[in-house]
């Protein structure tokens, strides 16, 4: 008793002088993104001491998505309460309108503008707040390259240390040097793989690598506009603190995406923040069972079920009933929709356990908007899918999905045709097409690669609480102009020298045949003499 008092009693010792204080500030805007800093949070907080703040943006999210860390928010601010009619707005119509139009990008922008900097002005304003942060002496920060503020806010609180997260580390890449061209690489709204870039492709690619800069560029000019009004020019700057950021993890997997250029800074864990599977609720294991083959829809917490067309709906609902011999889990958010009732191979919820149902081995299959977060746990489980690409990088997944090969896409125009639908879902259905051969392969490649994704996290997060910023990671000309990157100056240059070279040659030249000419004519006349 004695000698296990004491060994706990040194124990916890050792504990506290290795347990980090962390800070995670993850506003909460975009189910999706919560979901993946709550996880990153609980895998650090087996070990460290987690302190999770969340303030409200989207203020009908209630989910922190953590489970394991210290959470602390603010109050609802009634500022966000006019912007929640745009997110409605942009629900619905992500079924109705073209998603790759210039008109819908631009929207999508000033939403996530206005949303972004409403929070920042709020929260760099709130003296409280800070003074609160400062006296936890926080040992390292982490935040999320989505709404930018976070960064500063790192600064403010004075934290010194700070990793980034990013869900799409393309759009922020050149803060580090690293530069994709898109002749290559397939920006997010680019409907190519890499091995299709025509000239068509290219030129729709050159307009998604514009868009993608415009898009972080207006969130962070919004927001370093309010940080200069309140704290003056320079003494903040969002750019150079995401550029400061020691480590980017990234929602990647070299495996389920295509590749490009990067650094040693930029950890590439996608599929890390994928939760352990649970067992299924009676319920929805009895629904399970009351089929050989079973198919999920989900559509993700944006573009949801109930808001597909009605004529869509129709169409989708009696393609259903025509496969009675397969059970389909619909992920649908209105309970009362009578349109959905009385269907005997059909089950509907406002939320399904996906990577549950995806691990599940009667599943056959999964019909999904393709969101980076579906397409990874897809791959993990091995499940074949069907793609509806609606908005953002989903175009590009379901264009990863296909060339890896466990993947068909099926775009919202062809969802007016039952027999395209129904062929797709039958896809999903044959155990031993090329699909699903793919997926399984994938499947054991993805967990049975080298190396521990939770441990390398933690390990780098650890080491750069210790030795702070990385400079050296970064690669030089992050601000080079697309004159200076191109080489424009260089090749007008050599093309300068080579048009003098040439110039002066076909002077010599004509100086010499003039000289010859003339000595010629000289010849002749004295000839003549």
């Amino acid at each position: 008793m004695f000698f296990t008092r004491y060994y706990l009693l040194f124990a916890s010792l050792f504990v506290g002088v290795n347990c980090l204080k962390i800070l995670f500030i993850v506003p909460q805007f975009g189910p999706s993104h919560v979901k993946m800093m709550g996880a990153a949070a609980d895998i650090l907080a087996k070990k460290h001491d987690v302190t999770y703040f969340i303030p409200p943006v989207d203020i009908s999210l209630n989910k922190t998505g953590t489970l394991l860390s210290h959470v602390i928010t603010t109050e609802k601010s009634d500022v966000f309460i006019p912007l929640q009619g745009d997110k409605m707005a942009f629900q619905r119509n992500i079924w109705v309108e073209d998603m790759l139009s210039n008109k819908f990008f631009t929207r999508m922008i000033n939403m996530v503008k206005k949303n972004a900097v409403a929070n920042c002005d709020r929260l760099i304003k709130n003296e409280t707040l800070t003074a609160y942060m400062k006296v936890q002496k926080f040992d390292i920060a982490i935040g999320e390259t989505f709404l930018y503020c976070s960064f500063v806010l790192m600064k403010m609180y004075g934290i010194k240390q700070h990793v980034a997260i990013s869900a799409n580390p393309l759009m922020i890449s050149k803060y580090f040097g690293i530069t994709n061209s898109p002749a290559q690489v397939p920006e997010i709204t680019t409907v190519a793989t890499d091995l299709e870039m025509g000239f068509f492709n290219r030129l729709r690619n050159v307009w998604s690598f514009y868009m993608g800069n415009v898009f972080v560029d207006e969130v962070i000019d919004g927001e370093q506009e309010v940080i200069d009004r309140k704290f003056g020019k320079g003494v903040y700057d969002i750019r150079q603190e995401i550029r400061d950021s020691a480590f980017v993890v990234t929602n990647n997997d070299p495996l389920v995406n295509f590749q490009y250029s990067t650094l040693p800074k930029v950890l590439h864990l996608g599929g890390m923040t994928i939760t352990p599977t649970q067992p299924l609720s009676l319920e929805l294991e009895g629904a399970m069972s009351k089929k050989e083959k079973v198919i999920l829809i989900s559509f993700g917490s944006v573009a949801q079920g109930m808001h597909i067309p009605l004529p869509i709906k129709i169409i989708l609902l009696e393609v259903i009933k025509s496969m009675p011999d397969v059970m389909f889990l619909f992920k649908y958010e209105d309970d009362e929709d009578t349109l959905v009732k009385g269907i005997d191979n059909l089950y509907t919820s406002k939320w399904l356990p996906q990577s549950d149902l995806l691990n599940h081995k009667r599943l056959s299959g999964f019909y999904t908007h393709g969101g980076i977060s579906s397409l990874l746990e897809a791959a993990r489980f091995g499940k074949p899918i069907v793609v509806t690409p609606l908005f953002s990088d989903q175009f590009k997944n379901s264009k990863i999905a296909s060339k890896l090969g466990f993947g068909y896409t099926l775009y919202k125009s062809d969802l007016t045709d039952a027999a395209k639908v129904k062929a797709a879902f039958n896809l999903l259905l044959d155990e031993n097409n090329d699909l699903a051969v793919s997926a399984h392969r994938l499947s054991s490649m993805i967990q049975n690669r080298p190396g521990n994704l939770t441990d390398i996290f933690i390990k780098h997060v650890e080491f750069a609480a210790k030795y702070g910023k990385l400079p050296f990671l970064n690669m030089e000309g992050h601000n080079m102009s697309i004159f200076t990157y191109a080489l424009l100056d260089i090749i007008s240059f050599v093309l300068a020298c080579g048009l003098l070279i040439v110039g002066l040659i076909v002077y010599l030249i004509r100086k010499l045949y003039c000289s010859l000419l003339g000595e010629i004519y000289d010849s002749h006349d004295k000839k003549k003499k």
